[in-house]
């Protein structure tokens, strides 16, 4: 009878231990699910950001374009692209519509970025050239705009 006193109380405290364990491991599954959800929302709170801000800045070059187009022959403006928007590495082009060849977009895609972000600024001239990094030169000469003194088809 004795040794048996000693036994249910050896079997509460395991059960006890047990009962610790389970429990336990049911608030780190809790947790570790929390913070995969949370890291989730940071992540695509930070891709949001950073595709509003790529495309901030086509609609900042897209602008320049504009200007151009609607000064008159003669204008000449030069501006800067930096190498990265805010740490983020990018390219940047201007592709010109080859069907009704009556548009252009500047088109900013992130660079060796964990998701595909690219911004799309349609400029509703013609513009000829290409952007590139670094001082660009904007130019209206006989009412064709050109980037970098890019060639352009006469049209």
């Amino acid at each position: 009878m004795v040794l048996n006193f000693f036994l249910s109380g050896a079997k509460r405290k395991g059960q006890s231990a047990f009962e610790i364990a389970i429990i336990t491991g049911i608030m780190l599954f809790i947790f570790l699910i929390f913070f995969v959800v949370l890291a989730n929302k940071t992540y695509s709170i930070q891709v949001e950001q950073d595709t509003q801000m790529l495309q901030d800045y086509a609609k900042t070059v897209g602008t320049e374009l504009i200007l151009a187009s609607s000064s008159e022959n003669g204008y000449v403006r030069d501006f800067s692209i930096p190498d990265t928007i805010d740490g983020i590495n990018f390219s940047i082009n201007l592709l010109t519509d080859s069907v009704s060849a009556r548009h252009s977009e500047v088109v900013v895609t992130a660079v060796n970025y964990p998701s595909d972000i690219q911004a799309v600024e349609v400029v509703s001239e013609k513009i000829c050239g290409q952007l590139s990094k670094g001082k660009n030169t904007v130019k209206k000469i006989n009412d064709m705009v050109l980037v970098n003194a890019g060639l352009c088809a006469k049209s």
